[in-house]
C-alpha cells in the first residue's frame, strides 16, 4: 500500500577508486571506525551497507549475516585496518566508476528482455487475454492466503511466492504490453492482495525493460507480493480507516516495513533482494521516506523500482478519501516528484518505456477527432504509443494505429473513459479486458 505524505547516481567507492576489494564478514574486526563506506559484494549492486564513520560492531555484523550477506566490498585503503591482514592478500573486485542505476542493470546476455516478444501494432489475442486474467485472479488468491499465513507465523518457506513470480516471467515473454495492462488496471481499495499483485506485475515489467535477469526479477516480484504483510499486524483502527491518516496514525503505518522484514527473516530461502524490497520500497531518494529515511545510495536498486510501481498503482486506483487519477495525471505527478528528488530518474525512464507517457489503458483523444485507448508502447517514443481508435457515434470497426509510424495523427489530450463516448462494435479490445 502506497501511503504518501503530501539524480540518484551511486557514490564512489571509498575515495573515488574504481577498484574495491572483497572481504568476508568473518574477516572484519569489530571496533574499527570506518573511514570509507562498505558496500554489498555484487557487481550489479551499489547498496551501501555501512556508512563512513560507523563503528563495526558484533551486532552490525550479525545483522548483515541475518540479511544473507556473506561478503562485502571495501576500499583498498581500509583493508589492513579492517582485517589486520597485509594489503597484498586483498582480493580485487573490479567495479565501474560512479555508475547509475541504469548501468548497474545494463543489458546482459542473461537479461529477460532478449526473450520478450514484440507485437507492434497488433490487437491482443482473446485467448491469451483470458489466460492472463485467470492467472492474475489465481495469483491474487494465492497471495491472500500466503500473506495471512506469513502474518500468523504459520508460513515456513516461500516457494509459492517464487512460483507466482516465475509464472509472471513466462507471461512477460509472451506479451509484455498485455501483462502491463492488467498490472495497471485501476482497482478499488479494500483488497490489498490485489494491490500487491499489481505492484509486483508492474515492477517486474519495469525491471524487464531495465535489463534484469530472471533471477533478479523473481527477487523483485517476491518482495512486492508480500511488502504490505506487516500492515495486517498494525492496529485495526489504522488499517480500517476510510479517511486520510492523521500524523500519529501515519507514524503507526511507518512501522509495517520493519514488521514485514522481521516476518520474512523467519522464512527459509528468502533472497536478500526480496527482503530489502519489502523493507525499503517506501523509502525515497531524497531521504523523505520510511521506515529509516534512507537516501539514494542507501536504498537497494530493486526497492527503487518497487517504489515507483507501488506509487503508480496507488495513484490510479480509487481510495476512500479520493478518486484515482487519470493515468496521464499519475505519470505527471511521478515525473514532478522525480524532479523534486523522490525517485530515481533511471527508474522513471524505464517506467515510461513500460507504460508510455499516456499509459497503457489510458483513454485518449487524437488530432483527427477520434477517441480510444492506448494498448501498446513504443518504448523510447513516450508520446507516440500504439492506440486503438474509434470515431464517436460511428459504428465502424476500431483501428489500431501505431503513432510511431503514422505521424499525421497525435494524441491531443487524455480523457477519463473512452468507453463512455464510443459506439463500440463487438471487437475484442483492452476495454473488454478491463471490464
Amino acid at each position: 500500500m502506497a501511503v504518501m505524505k503530501s539524480s540518484t547516481s551511486a557514490p564512489r567507492a571509498g575515495r573515488g577508486s574504481s577498484v574495491t576489494v572483497a572481504v568476508s564478514l568473518g574477516e572484519l574486526t569489530p571496533g574499527v571506525r570506518l573511514r570509507t563506506p562498505i558496500y554489498e559484494n555484487r557487481l550489479d549492486r551499489d547498496l551501501l551497507l555501512l556508512a563512513a564513520g560507523t563503528v563495526v560492531t558484533d551486532k552490525a555484523l550479525e545483522n548483515l549475516r541475518s540479511r544473507g550477506v556473506t561478503h562485502v566490498r571495501v576500499d583498498p585503503s581500509e583493508f589492513t585496518r579492517l582485517t589486520g591482514q597485509a594489503a597484498s592478500s586483498a582480493r580485487p573486485c573490479e567495479i565501474e566508476k560512479q555508475r547509475t542505476t541504469a548501468t548497474r542493470f545494463a543489458l546482459s546476455p542473461e537479461s529477460l528482455l532478449h526473450k520478450v516478444s514484440r507485437h507492434r501494432a497488433t490487437r491482443y489475442d482473446a485467448e491469451r487475454m483470458s489466460a492472463f486474467s485467470n492467472a492474475y485472479e489465481s495469483a491474487v488468491a494465492t497471495i491472500s492466503t500466503l500473506s495471512g499465513n506469513l502474518a500468523s507465523g504459520s508460513l515456513q518457506d516461500a516457494p509459492e511466492l517464487a512460483s507466482v513470480s516465475a509464472d509472471s516471467i513466462v507471461r512477460i515473454t509472451q506479451d509484455l504490453d498485455l501483462f502491463v495492462a492488467l498490472g495497471v488496471k485501476p482497482e478499488n481499495a479494500g483488497l490489498p492482495e490485489k494491490h500487491s499483485t499489481q505492484v509486483a506485475m508492474l515492477a517486474m515489467s519495469v525491471g524487464t525493460l531495465f535489463g534484469l535477469r530472471p533471477s533478479d526479477l523473481i527477487e523483485l516480484g517476491v518482495g512486492c507480493l508480500i511488502h504490505d504483510t506487516g500492515m495486517m499486524l498494525l492496529r485495526e483502527d489504522v488499517r480500517q480507516t476510510n479517511r486520510r491518516l492523521s500524523n500519529l496514525e501515519f507514524l503507526e503505518v511507518t512501522k509495517h516495513p520493519a514488521i514485514t522484514y522481521d516476518l520474512l527473516s523467519r522464512l527459509r530461502d528468502v533472497p536478500t533482494g526480496s527482503r530489502m524490497v519489502a523493507y525499503q520500497m517506501h523509502e525515497r531518494c531524497d531521504g523523505s521516506g520510511y521506515p529509516r529515511g534512507r537516501s539514494a545510495a542507501q536504498i537497494h536498486p530493486l526497492a527503487k523500482i518497487a517504489a515507483v510501481a507501488d506509487v503508480y498503482v496507488a495513484l490510479v486506483s480509487d481510495r476512500p478519501w479520493r478518486p484515482g487519477l487519470l493515468p496521464y495525471k499519475a505519470m505527471e505527478q511521478i515525473i514532478r516528484d522525480t524532479r523534486d528528488g523522490l525517485f530515481d530518474p533511471d527508474v522513471i525512464r524505464a517506467l515510461l518505456k513500460t507504460v508510455s507517457l499516456f499509459p497503457i489503458g489510458s483513454g485518449v483523444e487524437t488530432s483527427d477527432g477520434r477517441v480510444g485507448t492506448v494498448v501498446r508502447t513504443n518504448r523510447e517514443l513516450f508520446t507516440r504509443p500504439v492506440v486503438e481508435l474509434w470515431r464517436p457515434g460511428e459504428p465502424m470497426a476500431p483501428e489500431v494505429v501505431d503513432l510511431a509510424q503514422n505521424h499525421a495523427v497525435s494524441i491531443t489530450r487524455a480523457i477519463k473513459d473512452a468507453r463512455a463516448i464510443i459506439a463500440r462494435p463487438g471487437a475484442v479490445s483492452l476495454e473488454d479486458f478491463w471490464e
